[in-house]
């Protein structure tokens, strides 16, 4: 039988045809597709073997020109059949089936990991390789990929996503290549990922590198490390692959931890000296989130400013320098009061006269007056009717005591949201920043100068605070979570949190006051039905509302990015 097909012409068209009919790569093609009956794709791999080179067949995952470039380049024939070719002899020999599937790479990979790979590379990894977090391109890591963008599902494997859909939004292949970056370094626009690579390696080892993230040196990488200089890859190519697995450092750090002069020095040498394989990852990927956000070009605001929706009661001794500090970070505001006694309604009268257009509205709940109780379920439904009123701007749902700033000290909150919303993302969630009294004394003016010393918020429910979102055409849902999290279709989260300054004690005897007399009696009926407002259920008689300040933060703006960066990742989601 073996003679027979050997000299048999249609023999042979018949094993090929189900030899490529088989193949992951020729279901890429347009017209095949993963989803037809075994018995189509043949019929369509008998055409593709009479015609290629003759009709339009086209994949993104096997480029004929490209392939017998390869061919030639090595002085070899090139065959009547190319991806029959590849699929039988070419990956073999390290011929690649497109510029950005490196089979030499992906067989290294899985060498490394200790898996003896005997098939075509594409059908491995789409098969296999992709659940062991191989990576077929020096510039592409699987495992990081498919979490940062949840592209592992049943339709198409991380790399897929990257090159059908990630590459045209410019999404960053790997965390050491900001797509924005290299934008910002030539000043020109890209218009897919792998441009940005291309530019990135048709400069790399010249007199004028592009620097490819904002913690990665080219200059000093190749210097500091000849045997990169010497090899044929490029220096980010080299780190992605191997140098950030065998603890090499991407940036100059000074050897004497004792020399470093910022505290953000001493945290990008812990990371990058210290930090393990995937604190790595996470610091470049996120720092380059961040760094998107700053490259971003100042631009005219079309849409009108972020509504902070604010609830208050009794907040006399802070609503102004609240008001005022929001209204400092680009926002506008809307608030409701819920009755309160102690004179903050004629403070917000007297506040919304000074600034009429940035003070949009301010109004009390319950309308038909004051109640026993506190109705949180009715007031968060009242910050959805409001919101409801303006689709496509940014809102945020906020509290009294509190302060929603950027990370970066140059930007607003305002600009912030504005460059978020620019990348594509509609929904914020934010780290609590938990502002402590140390001492006896009284807020006497800003709160913000009074209290310096914070902590981050270990209480359940405070990890997920996602409470700044773009209102869409519908109404959002507040109320069924307790204003923790605000729920509606197509959310897309930011990958960081932004900071929010928390004011909930702002003295001893204030935190006397609010806990004892006037929270806990009003809480009761929600706290009995819900289950909420259970934050309190600590506090006695006895307690002090004085924190020790060495266990604590000494907040600086700086100590955003400095110091506690990685509070601010948003992994939980």
């Amino acid at each position: 039988m073996n003679y027979i097909n050997k000299i048999n012409p249609f023999s042979q068209l018949r094993n090929k045809a189900r030899l490529i009919a088989e193949s992951h790569i020729f279901w890429t093609f347009e017209g095949v597709g993963k989803d037809k009956p075994s018995d189509a794709r043949i019929v369509l791999a008998r055409r593709y073997l009479k015609t290629e080179g003759r009709e339009p067949w086209r994949s993104i995952f096997f480029d004929r020109e490209y392939y017998i470039k390869q061919l030639r380049q090595s002085n070899r024939r090139v065959p009547r059949n190319c991806l029959y070719h590849y699929i039988t002899k070419g990956w073999r020999i390290g011929l690649k089936p497109f510029e950005h599937f490196d089979v030499a790479f992906y067989l290294s990979e899985g060498h490394k990991k200790n898996i003896d790979i005997q098939e075509e590379p594409f059908q491995h990894y789409q098969l296999i390789g992709f659940k062991e977090n191989l990576s077929p391109w020096k510039f592409f890591d699987n495992d990081w990929y498919r979490r940062q963008y949840r592209s592992d599902d049943a339709r198409m494997t991380p790399f897929e996503h990257f090159m059908e859909i990630g590459n045209f939004g410019k999404y960053d292949p790997s965390p050491f290549l900001s797509v924005a970056r290299i934008e910002s370094e030539t000043r020109q626009p890209v218009s897919t990922s792998t441009d940005a690579a291309q530019i990135y390696l048709s400069r790399s080892k010249t007199d004028h590198p592009v620097r490819p993230h904002p913690f990665f040196d080219d200059y000093f990488y190749l210097s500091q490390y000849p045997d990169v200089r010497k090899s044929s890859l490029s220096a980010l190519e080299h780190y992605t692959a191997f140098g950030v697995g065998e603890g090499r450092e991407a940036i100059h750090l000074r050897e004497n931890k004792a020399d470093l002069n910022s505290p953000l020095d001493l945290r990008q040498f812990e990371y990058l000296t210290w930090g393990n394989f995937f604190q790595v990852k996470n610091f470049f990927y996120y720092s380059g989130v961040l760094d998107k956000i700053t490259q971003l070009e100042k631009q005219k605001l079309v849409t009108r400013p972020p509504l902070a929706i604010i609830t208050t009661f009794n907040d006399a001794d802070c609503i102004r320098a609240i008001l005022e500090a929001n209204l400092r970070e680009g926002l506008h505001v809307w608030v409701i009061d819920n009755w309160s006694t102690d004179g903050t309604w004629d403070l917000l009268n007297e506040l919304r006269a000074a600034h009429p257009a940035k003070i949009e509205s301010i109004e009390r709940y319950p309308s038909a007056g004051a109640s026993d109780h506190y109705d949180w379920s009715g007031m968060l439904m009242r910050k959805e009717e409001i919101a409801l009123q303006f689709p496509s701007r940014w809102i945020l749902h906020q509290d009294s005591d509190e302060i929603t700033v950027s990370p970066v000290s140059n930007l607003t909150c305002a600009e912030c949201l504005f460059r978020i919303g620019t990348l594509g993302y509609n929904t914020v969630n934010m780290r609590m920043f938990d502002f402590r009294p140390t001492d006896s004394s009284e807020a006497d003016g800003s709160i913000e100068d009074h209290l310096d010393y914070f902590e981050f918020s270990n209480k359940p429910g405070y990890s997920r605070q996602i409470k700044a979102w773009v209102q869409p055409t519908t109404r959002v849902d507040l109320a069924s979570g307790g204003g923790h999290k605000v729920h509606f279709e197509e959310s897309k989260i930011f990958p960081l949190r932004l900071p929010r300054k928390h004011y909930a004690i702002r003295s001893a005897s204030h935190g006397r006051r609010k806990v004892f007399a006037e929270r806990k009696p009003r809480f009761l009926k929600e706290r009995t039905e819900k289950g909420w407002h259970t934050h309190y259920d600590d506090s006695n008689d006895d307690a002090e509302f004085i924190w020790k300040r060495d266990e604590l933060n000494r907040y600086s703006i700086n100590g955003h990015l400095a110091n506690w960066f990685e509070m601010l990742y948003n992994e939980d989601l």
